[in-house]
């Protein structure tokens, strides 16, 4: 019964033209509103930046339907940063104003005149373009790692590079690993920035604590390793980070050794010698941990910040470093509550703790003449407590599922405010690979953080909602994936079979769009109907068992059903059908399955 759902569908798309939802009104924004504001609740967070050669372009102000000409009351005219083209515009074709649409336009769209796109470079990243990145262990799979990459629509990775193993005696270097993983990162298309600290054992002072990371006795040293990795890189990584929290003593050689003079001649010679062999790289000062612990152990961040201003450290950076993660709360406030601001941060009024964490750090920039450039958060996140260390007691007070909402406020948050460059969100997998350490309690993979960010979060829904409307039916399948679904009379079980047969489907569909959702006791991920079958195909593959992540078990048909058919009214194609693929009866949810049932019937959707 499970393989024969899919196979009916096509009887089950006979059905009469459904009626297109009416356009809303056109709204045009402000003129005093910059325009990547304006339409940031429509613009696909997630993709790379695509670098145009022309500043002209046009917004639509309200839909048009392919087949249309551009009216004047449809379009209107904006200047736009060269170098930051918003994601959601369409860049592989020709559009101008009275020409006929060739693809469907939604409200907010760009469209680009008389240019050609280009895939970003591997070099030459502006240090201002906001990107989506993530923390991976090296030591990890790198081949499920990158694929993992490419489903959360990241465009950033971040690896730790200890120095002390790669020259773990003077002038002998260990590259080979590294090589490896480097080149396949990049052949993928990703983005790198290397975090390089924990000098080694040979160049540290004799009266540094050994048990803790430091830095170097002398600072040559380690500009002389972070210029090889500059020069040895050219192309494949595109950023580094000299050291990480050295406001703090684990950092810098034990209590009593955080010195931001020490760090500011760091800084500058790190910064110069990279600059010789590759000017393309982006230097990023090191990231500042928040924190209130007093001297000998730590120094405020903001007061270190103003120190390493005061000791010249304006001219040796690219970016500006900061770790805001933010204290544990159970209320943290939707993006709405954060104004949409210029690089002047000071007028910052989140109440968020996330959020209040940088006003600080952007008034010392600002203090400094140096607003023009961005702050990189290269670690940010929520602690869930998975380990015995007392440390992270605190992570208690986070559940997952507040972990995943945070996350995705954050994102959101720095892809609004404009003067933000790559999140770094710490981490993907540490979890798995390094369960017994602090880091593991950040870790995301096979978390309800992972399933939010890759069925809710980084645009997800907005590509969805860009995606050229093909002319024939759009079709959701929706999945039960209870604990039943691991019964064993298919081979290797219900669940696998299934997803082999979605495979199947999705590879050979062509008449429309394609969503994609998944239920137990709730609904628990869902992707708006696309004609990107890799990305389906990604989701089908990760799609596990309710009780596999952390879910109550349980059957909610209604709910399920009444979700999809949700999604499917915003879907101007003229038809629409509901794929429901489950082995139980209803024993959970809100909504009865006849009532959904009876909805669909009403809007003409089939089931």
């Amino acid at each position: 019964m499970l393989v024969l759902a899919i196979f009916i569908v096509g009887a089950l798309l006979l059905g009469s033209p459904r009626t297109p939802l009416s356009a809303p009104e056109p709204q045009l924004p402000p003129e005093a509103v910059p325009v990547a504001a304006t339409f940031s609740n429509t613009t696909p967070p997630g993709s790379i930046t695509r670098p145009i050669s022309t500043t002209q372009a046009i917004v639509a102000l309200q839909p048009i339907s392919q087949g249309a000409p551009f009216s004047a009351g449809a379009i209107g005219h904006r200047e736009w940063p060269a170098n930051n083209l918003p994601p959601n515009a369409i860049a592989d074709e020709v559009e101008a104003i009275g020409q006929v649409a060739q693809t469907d336009i939604v409200q907010g769209q760009v469209i680009v005149r008389d240019m050609l796109a280009a895939a970003t470079s591997a070099t030459g990243v502006p240090n201002g373009d906001f990107g989506y990145g993530i923390q991976v262990d090296p030591q990890g799979n790198t081949t499920a790692n990158i694929k993992h990459l490419k489903t959360l629509r990241m465009n950033w990775v971040k690896f730790q590079m200890p120095w002390r193993e790669v020259e773990p005696d003077s002038g002998r270097y260990q590259w080979t690993d590294w090589d490896t993983l480097i080149e396949a990162y990049a052949a993928a298309g990703l983005n790198i920035l290397l975090t390089i600290a924990d000098a080694p054992h040979w160049s540290r002072p004799p009266e540094d604590s050994i048990d803790v990371d430091g830095f170097p006795q002398d600072a040559a040293d380690y500009a002389q390793f972070v210029a090889q990795v500059a020069d040895r890189y050219q192309g494949r990584v595109q950023a580094i980070e000299v050291w990480e929290e050295q406001n703090i003593y684990y950092s810098v050689g034990g209590q009593g050794r955080v010195d931001p003079a020490a760090y500011t001649d760091l800084l500058k010679q790190a910064y110069t010698a990279i600059k010789a062999v590759n000017p393309d790289m982006i230097v990023v000062s090191g990231g500042l941990a928040p924190t209130s612990a007093p001297p000998p152990m730590a120094l405020d961040d903001v007061a270190y910040l103003r120190q390493l201003y005061a000791n010249g450290a304006q001219p040796y950076l690219d970016a500006v470093g900061a770790h805001p993660s933010a204290l544990p709360t159970r209320r943290m406030p939707s993006t709405r509550a954060a104004t949409l601001i210029p690089p002047v941060v000071t007028t910052i009024t989140a109440v968020s703790s996330f959020a209040i964490r940088w006003k600080p750090t952007g008034r010392s920039m600002v203090e400094n003449g140096d607003e023009a450039k961005a702050i990189w958060p290269t670690d940010f996140g929520w602690a869930v407590r998975r380990t015995e260390d007392p440390r992270f007691e605190f992570a208690q007070e986070n559940t997952p599922a507040e972990q995943a909402e945070y996350t995705l406020n954050a994102f959101e948050m720095g892809q609004t405010w404009g003067w933000v460059g790559p999140m770094f969100l710490g981490n993907l997998d540490y979890n798995l690979t390094a369960p017994d350490t602090g880091r593991a309690n950040f870790g995301i993979l096979n978390t309800p953080t992972y399933d939010a960010l890759v069925t809710r979060g980084l645009g997800h829904q907005a590509v969805a909602d860009l995606s050229p409307v093909a002319a024939g039916s759009d079709v959701v399948i929706v999945l039960d994936i209870s604990g039943s679904m691991a019964a064993e009379d298919f081979a290797p079980n219900r669940l696998e079979a299934t997803k082999t047969v979605i495979h199947n489907f999705v590879d050979t569909y062509q008449d429309g769009n394609i969503g994609y959702m998944t239920f137990a006791g709730q609904v628990v991920s869902r992707i708006q109907p696309t004609t990107d079958k890799e990305l389906l195909a990604g989701i089908v593959d990760l799609t596990k068992l309710a009780w596999d992540i952390g879910l109550d078990s349980g059957t909610a048909i209604g709910d399920g059903l009444s979700e999809a058919i949700e999604m499917l009214q915003l879907s101007p194609a003229n038809r629409q059908a509901v794929i429901f693929i489950t082995d139980g009866t209803n024993n959970a949810g809100q909504v009865e399955p006849l009532t959904a049932a009876k909805e669909a019937a009403k809007l003409d959707i089939r089931v």
